[in-house]
């Protein structure tokens, strides 16, 4: 009884280990993609897309392709993220996440999310991300009042963003009514649902 027990930190150590490897082989394999598109290789086999070639010269399947290809472009763009997926602070499912979001301005704090939160939260909140951004184009645009060439400035939306918290206490609890914007209340979310979980 007491060897099982011993034993389980060691495996979920040793799996720790192993999913780190797989991510990083796999932000490995987005690289090399993303270079032999580049290259214009796919085309040289008669192959539409870098996805297509991915499917069938290297036998992964079209989903997992579209992943790596999605990562490794967005590796090139987006240095904090291949940083993190490279090093396996971040692993290759969140990085996939924070590709999709697209958005080189909120990189840095997309991925200290996804270094915090779970798959499923990253994913949501880089979802949310993606489709504020859709809904609201200008909301990474600089104010036309600060420094252009200041990379610190807020953003409009930032100058307009004001959370408010309202907090009620009576004799069966708290009840809190907040709000925020789609980021901040995403990761309110998350850190709520590590209670819940």
């Amino acid at each position: 009884r007491r060897a099982s027990r011993r034993l389980v930190p060691r495996r979920e150590l040793r799996g720790r280990e192993l999913a780190t490897l797989i991510s990083t082989a796999q932000a490995d394999l987005a690289l090399v993609l993303a270079e032999i598109d580049r290259r214009g290789i796919p085309g040289q086999w008669e192959c539409a897309t870098v996805a297509g070639f991915a499917g069938w010269r290297l036998g992964v399947g079209a989903g997992q392709a579209r992943n790596l290809v999605a990562v490794g472009k967005a590796m090139a763009e987006m240095p904090t993220l291949a940083e993190a997926v490279c090093d396996g602070t971040v692993s290759f499912d969140k990085a996939v996440a924070v590709a999709r979001a697209g958005d080189p301005m909120a990189e840095s704090a997309l991925v200290d999310i996804a270094a915090q939160t779970t798959v499923n939260q990253t994913q949501r909140v880089c979802g949310q991300w993606r489709r504020t951004v859709a809904a609201q184009p200008d909301i990474t645009a600089d104010d036309p009042t600060t420094d252009p060439g200041d990379p610190e400035a807020p953003t409009v939306a930032e100058l307009a963003y004001q959370p408010s918290v309202v907090v009620i206490r009576d004799d069966t609890g708290v009840e809190l009514r907040v709000r925020f914007d789609h980021v901040d209340g995403e990761l309110v979310l998350a850190a709520l649902d590590r209670f819940t979980e």
